[in-house]
This record gives C-alpha cells, sequence and structure tokens, in this order.
C-alpha cells in the first residue's frame, strides 16, 4: 500500500509503474503545471491487481495512464484534471504487446483544461 503522499512538479511521469503486483494507492496527491507535457500523473504497465482510490491527480497530461499487460486495474473515487484524463493507450505501436484487460473506473471526477 502507498499511502497519504504527495509528489509534485516532476519533469515526466510522476509515478511509472511496471510490474507490479497487488498494490494499492490510497489518497495520492498528484501535481504538475497546467501547460506541462509528458507529465502523466500514474502511468501503470504490465501490472496486475492495482487499485487507485480517494485520490487527486492535477497534471497537464494523463490523470492515468494504463499501458500493456495491464489487468484487473480499479480506480476509484479519483479526481482528475486539467489534463486528459484516464487513458487506455499508446498499444499497438510495437509487435508483441499484452494485451489489456479488467479496467474499472467508477465514481471519478474529470475537471476539463480551461480555455
Amino acid at each position: 500500500m502507498v499511502k497519504d503522499i504527495t509528489s509534485r512538479d516532476s519533469k515526466q511521469f510522476q509515478m511509472n509503474l511496471l510490474g507490479c503486483k497487488n498494490l494499492t494507492f490510497y489518497n495520492v496527491g498528484i501535481s504538475a503545471p497546467e501547460v506541462s507535457i509528458n507529465t502523466d500523473g500514474i502511468h501503470i504497465g504490465r501490472s496486475s491487481g492495482f487499485n487507485i482510490t480517494n485520490s487527486t491527480v492535477e497534471t497537464g497530461d494523463d490523470c492515468v495512464s494504463i499501458g500493456d499487460g495491464s489487468e484487473q486495474i480499479n480506480i476509484q473515487s479519483v479526481t482528475c484534471g486539467p489534463g486528459y484524463g484516464i487513458s487506455v493507450g499508446s498499444l499497438g505501436k510495437c509487435p508483441n504487446e499484452e494485451p489489456v484487460v479488467g479496467i474499472s473506473v467508477k465514481n471519478c471526477t474529470f475537471t476539463p483544461r480551461m480555455a
């Protein structure tokens, strides 16, 4: 369990989690300026049994990005914005990528970018 921590103004992904099993993020705060690029809040790849709950992610890019080989990812009561929200992406660019299976998103709030 990762609980009650804050990450601010990282130059790239705030948290890049690869090959994790049965991990929970609870009450995590992540922030980066709205104009920042490639500042995904939480990137998950090739992981299973991952839970993100009661957290806030405010970046200029994806709130949560889910890469290949990820399964049983649960995102609940997360506030995202002003970036691009939750994405399952960049799939199909490379040969032998693993499928993404069992993604659940519940009771989340998305705040759009300001014009």
